[in-house]
C-alpha cells in the first residue's frame, strides 16, 4: 500500500528538480524555521524604534549606556561601524566609515540632544598635524654651540595625539638662558570664511584665506553666499589649494557677489585641544624627540628653559607616522591584537595597534584591484575586489603578509558582505564565496545552478544582496530577478546546507554583540527579528514531487502539529492584544499612563523612562517642573522622549501621559500626506488571540488535486477518482508542525 511520511522537514535546494529532492527537502520553504526537523512559523518582526532619518535607511548601530537603555545610530548611507579596542574606555568611542570621510563618535556625543537622530554629534576621525614648523630663537650663552630640533602636536580632550609638525631647527649656545619658540599653529578650523568664487564646467572653487584641516574627499558645507546658488548642505572636496577649495555645483551660480561661510560636516575635534612640544636632545640622542611641555592650542610661543638632564627624564614623542586614514576609506573592520583596518582604492590601511585614529601610511598595503569590502578575523583579514580576494595575516600591521587567492571572485556586493569565525562571506557571480585561512570555496555551489535560469544563482540578484551572520546562518535581503520583489534568504551552510526564504522587505541588519539579537529595518523601522510572539507570519512548506509506479490514488493524510497553544504563547498573544488596546486607548483620550522620567532644568528630553511603546506623540504630558499644555515630540527610543517645552526643574518626576481626544497623527491635518490611506488612522487593529491555521494541500502531476484547512491531528480522506504518479504536498500555516503522512488507504497511514 503505496504511501509516504514527511518528518525531519529541510530547506530548499533550488538547482535539483523536485523529483531529485530528498524526501524531507523542500521546493519551497518560506517563512519557516527548520531548526530541529520541524516546520516551525516565524514571527513578525517587533518593532523596536524608528529613526527620524530621510531615506531608506542602510546601516544602523545599537549603543547601550550604563543603565542599558539602547539608543540607535542609523544612517542612509552604507556605513560600517566598530567600537574602538580601548581599554578602560568609558567614553564609548565607535568608529565608522561610509558617511563621508571615516569618523567617531562616543556615546554622549552620538545621543546629545535627543531626536532619534543619531548619532547627533561626531567627529572626523584622527587628529590633524600642525603643517607650520615652529620657529625657533635664543637668548643669552656662550658656550659651545648646539643645534636642537623643535616639533609640537595636537592633543584631543580624549587623548588623541596628532603625528608631529615639521621641524624647526636652531644652533645656539648650549648653556643658551632661553629657546623662544613662536609661529605655532593654533586649532585646525573647522569653518571658513568665503572671499571669492568661480564656476567652471560642473566644478565651483571658493577662496579662503588658509584650507587648514581639509583634505580632497571630505565634506563641507557652504552657506550664506551670495549668489545662492553656490550654497550646499553636503558636497564632496573634489580639488584644493592652501587658499581655494573646490566641489561639484551643476548649475553655473552666476558671478560673485559676496561670500558666506564654508564648514567641515565632520569637525575636528578641538574643544579642550592643547599641543605638546617636543625636542633632540644631541648629547643624548640625535633622532628622538623628548617631551618638553603642554600648552594650551591657541598658545602660539613658548620659552623653554628645561635643562637636557630633565628632558630626557620626560618620554620620547611615539607619534611620529601617526597619521589620519585616508579621506575615502571605507569598510572599516577590525582584528586581534588591536587592530583595525580598511580600505582606500586598492590599498588595505591598518591602524596603529590600539590607537584606531592614527593610521600609518608604513602599515598600507596595495593589491591588483581596487578593493570592495574587508572582514577581520583573529590575526587574518579578508579582502573582497573587483577582482581576484586576498587574505592577509599577521600578529602586527608592521608584520602583515599578504596572498592573492588565485580565485577570479569578484564581490558583486559590499553590503552581501558577511563576517563568520574564520573568514568571511560574499556574493560573487557564481554564488555566494568564502575565504579565509585554509578555505575557499563557493558554499551555494550544490544550492543554486550558476546560470541564469529555474534554480540559479543570478536569480536571486546577487548585486542586491544585503547580509549579515547571525547565529551561524547568513541572512540576506535581495530583490528577485523574476517578479522584483524584495525577499529575504536565510542559509544554513552546516553539513546540510540549506536555505529557507522570508517574503518581507529588508533595506538593513544588523546582528547585534550585545543582545544576541538579529535587528533589521522595515518600512523605515528598526525591528527585532522573529520576535514579535503576537503576530506570526504564514508559512509554506512544498514538498518534493514523490514519484510512484505504477501510479496510485492516494485516499488519506494526516498532520502531526501543534494546534493548541501553549502558556507561554497564550500570554505572549494576549499581552501583545492588551498592549495595542491600552495604545489606542491612549490615543483617543480615555487611558492614563504614568513613567517616572528624569528631566533636566531648561532641557525638553526625558531620559531614564522604563518604557515608551505605548506612548504617542501629541500626547499630553502633566508632572512637576512640566509647563502647562506640554505633549510628546518625538519618542526617541524606549528610555527617551522629546517634550514640546523645555521642563523648569531637574529630578525625577512621575510622568502622567494623556490622549489628545483626537486620532494621534491621524487626525485630518496632523499627519504628513499620504501617511495614511483614505478613513485609516494611527489607531491599530487588534491581534488575534489565536493561531491554529494550516492549511494541506495535494498537488498531482503539477496541479492541484485538494485543498483542506486542518484543525487537528485527526486522519482526513482525500479525493479518488484518479491514478497518477506525481504526488506532492504543500503545507501552509502559523502552528508547528512536526510530521504529515499521507496513503492510497488509511491502513497505510499507519504503516508508513
Amino acid at each position: 500500500m503505496p504511501a509516504f511520511r514527511i518528518q525531519a522537514f529541510a530547506g530548499m535546494i533550488p538547482r535539483l528538480d523536485a523529483r531529485l529532492l530528498s524526501p524531507a527537502q523542500a521546493q519551497t520553504a518560506v517563512n519557516c524555521l527548520l531548526l530541529d526537523g520541524d516546520i516551525v512559523p516565524l514571527k513578525n518582526p517587533l518593532v523596536v524604534t524608528r529613526p527620524n532619518k530621510t531615506g531608506p535607511l542602510k546601516s544602523i548601530y545599537r549603543m547601550v549606556d550604563a543603565a542599558g537603555a539602547a539608543y540607535w545610530l542609523s544612517w542612509n548611507r552604507d556605513v560600517n561601524v566598530k567600537k574602538g579596542p580601548i581599554a578602560g574606555d568609558a567614553l564609548q568611542r565607535t568608529y565608522y566609515t561610509g558617511d563621508g570621510e571615516p569618523r567617531m563618535t562616543t556615546l554622549a556625543d552620538a545621543i546629545s540632544g535627543g531626536g532619534n537622530d543619531y548619532p547627533k554629534n561626531f567627529f572626523v576621525l584622527g587628529v590633524t598635524k600642525p603643517t607650520a614648523a615652529p620657529t625657533v630663537g635664543h637668548t643669552g650663552g656662550a658656550a659651545a654651540n648646539e643645534t636642537r630640533a623643535y616639533v609640537y602636536t595636537n592633543v584631543t580632550q580624549h587623548g588623541e595625539e596628532s603625528a608631529p609638525s615639521p621641524a624647526g631647527e636652531h644652533t645656539a649656545p648650549s648653556d643658551a638662558t632661553s629657546w623662544d619658540l613662536s609661529a605655532m599653529e593654533t586649532a585646525p578650523l573647522n569653518a571658513f570664511t568665503v572671499t571669492g568664487a568661480s564656476w567652471s564646467g560642473g566644478i565651483a572653487t571658493l577662496t579662503v584665506a588658509s584650507t587648514r584641516g581639509l583634505r580632497v574627499k571630505e565634506e563641507i558645507a557652504v552657506a550664506g553666499m551670495n549668489p545662492s546658488g553656490y550654497n550646499t548642505s553636503l558636497s564632496a572636496i573634489t580639488a584644493m589649494t592652501t587658499t581655494t577649495v573646490s566641489y561639484a555645483v551643476a548649475v553655473n551660480p552666476g558671478a560673485f557677489v559676496s561670500g558666506g561661510t564654508l564648514s567641515r560636516i565632520a569637525p575636528h575635534n578641538t574643544t579642550g585641544m592643547v599641543k605638546r612640544i617636543y625636542r633632540t636632545v644631541t648629547s643624548v640622542n640625535a633622532v628622538d624627540y623628548f617631551f618638553v611641555a603642554e600648552i594650551p592650542v591657541a598658545q602660539t610661543t613658548y620659552t623653554d628653559t628645561t635643562a637636557n638632564s630633565v628632558v630626557v627624564k620626560n618620554g620620547t614623542l611615539k607619534t611620529l607616522g601617526w597619521d589620519m586614514p585616508p579621506a575615502d576609506m571605507h569598510s572599516l573592520t577590525a582584528m586581534a591584537n588591536g587592530m583595525m583596518a580598511g580600505l582606500s582604492g586598492n590599498t588595505v590601511c591598518l591602524c596603529e595597534p590600539y590607537y584606531p585614529y592614527a593610521w600609518p601610511t608604513a602599515y598600507q598595503q596595495s593589491m591588483i584591484f581596487d578593493g570592495v569590502s574587508l572582514s577581520g578575523s583573529d590575526t587574518s583579514l579578508m579582502a573582497t575586489t573587483k577582482g581576484n580576494p586576498y587574505l592577509f595575516t599577521g600578529n602586527h600591521p608592521s608584520s602583515i603578509s599578504q596572498r592573492m587567492i588565485e580565485e577570479t571572485w569578484p564581490c558583486v556586493a559590499k553590503r552581501g558582505t558577511a563576517g563568520i569565525s574564520g573568514g568571511m562571506l560574499y556574493p560573487t557571480h557564481q554564488g555566494l564565496a568564502v575565504i579565509g585561512p585554509g578555505v575557499t570555496q563557493i558554499v551555494t555551489k550544490d544550492l543554486y545552478k550558476p546560470e541564469n535560469d529555474t534554480g540559479g544563482w543570478p536569480k536571486l540578484t546577487p548585486s542586491s544582496l544585503v547580509a549579515t551572520y547571525h547565529n551561524s546562518r547568513y541572512y540576506a535581503a535581495y530583490t528577485d530577478a523574476d517578479t522584483g520583489g524584495q525577499k529575504m534568504l536565510i542559509l544554513d551552510k552546516g553539513e546540510a546546507a540549506q536555505v529557507v526564504q522570508a517574503n518581507v522587505s529588508i533595506t538593513a541588519l544588523y546582528d547585534d554583540p550585545i543582545s544576541g539579537n538579529l535587528y533589521v529595518v522595515q518600512d523605515g523601522e528598526i525591528r527585532q527579528w522573529d520576535a514579535d510572539a503576537g503576530s506570526k507570519l504564514l508559512f509554506e512548506w512544498f514538498s518534493k514531487e514523490f514519484v510512484f509506479g505504477p501510479p496510485v490514488n492516494m485516499a488519506a493524510a494526516k498532520l502531526d502539529a501543534d494546534f493548541t497553544l501553549s502558556d507561554a504563547d497564550s500570554a505572549a498573544l494576549l499581552a501583545a492584544r492588551n498592549a495595542v488596546i491600552l495604545a489606542n486607548q491612549a490615543l483617543i483620550g480615555t487611558a492614563s499612563i504614568i513613567r517616572a522620567g528624569n528631566t533636566t532644568s531648561g532641557s525638553a528630553v526625558v531620559t531614564n523612562m522604563s518604557k515608551t511603546s505605548d506612548l504617542a506623540r501629541w500626547m499630553t504630558v502633566t508632572g512637576t517642573g512640566i509647563p502647562a499644555n506640554t505633549k510628546i515630540k518625538s519618542v526617541d527610543s524606549s528610555s527617551q522622549i522629546t517634550l514640546t517645552a523645555n521642563a523648569t526643574a531637574p529630578g525625577t518626576p512621575m510622568l502622567t501621559f494623556t490622549g489628545s481626544k483626537q486620532l494621534v497623527d491621524g487626525a485630518l491635518g496632523a499627519a504628513p500626506f499620504n501617511k495614511y490611506a483614505i478613513n485609516a488612522s494611527a489607531i491599530k487593529a487588534l491581534p488575534a488571540i489565536t493561531y491554529d491555521i494550516v492549511q494541506f494541500t495535494l498537488h498531482v502531476d503539477g496541479e492541484v488535486k485538494f485543498s483542506k484547512q486542518v484543525v487537528n491531528n485527526k486522519a482526513f480522506r482525500l479525493p479518488g477518482g484518479y491514478k497518477k504518479d506525481n504526488i506532492a504536498v504543500k503545507l501552509s500555516g502559523n502552528v508547528r508542525v512536526r510530521g504529515v503522512v499521507v496513503g492510497s488507504s488509511m491502513s497505510a497511514l499507519r504503516e508508513a
